[in-house]
């Protein structure tokens, strides 16, 4: 009986040991990094393409919308949403920008209904004037997706 209780706890500790992986600190990653540092985490897409929104695609986190004005004019990004803050390198990547309403409004009505679309702005992002706000909120509210504004 204990060399059966003996043999069980040993296999238990082998299978616990096995499983445990040495962790070690993840050197800090700079602007260049991140879009590599995203793409190694098990996605097939490379860097800021893993977080464009795919068309008809629901997302578990939900999206975030940038906007920004660049020489007179307004920009936009819909990235999906993750755990972590994007860095202005993905937000403002010419693969997720936006020209204009022009631009987001398909964009925008390519999400299905009931999707969460969080709308942030920080230090070198901007929100347009509130018309433009208005319409993005309409054209929200039209395809049914649920918008929240973080000023």
């Amino acid at each position: 009986m204990s060399t059966i209780r003996l043999l069980s706890c040993t296999i238990m500790l082998v299978a616990f040991v096995s499983g445990c992986q040495r962790m070690t600190p993840q050197p800090e990653t700079d602007a260049r990094n991140t879009l590599q540092t995203f793409s190694e985490t098990g996605t097939e897409e490379q860097g800021v393409n893993a977080l464009l929104p795919v068309p008809g695609a629901e997302s578990m986190k939900g999206y975030e919308l940038y906007s920004w004005k660049e020489d007179g004019q307004w920009y936009f990004s819909v990235l999906i949403g993750t755990n972590r803050e994007k860095s202005l390198q993905e937000i403002q990547a010419p693969e997720a920008r936006l020209k204009g309403l022009e631009e987001l409004k398909p964009l925008l009505e390519s999400i299905p209904a009931g999707q969460y679309i969080t709308w942030l702005s920080r230090q070198s992002l901007a929100f347009p004037p509130e018309e433009t706000v208005t319409q993005v909120q309409e054209i929200c509210q039209k395809q049914g997706l649920e918008l929240g504004i973080i000023k």
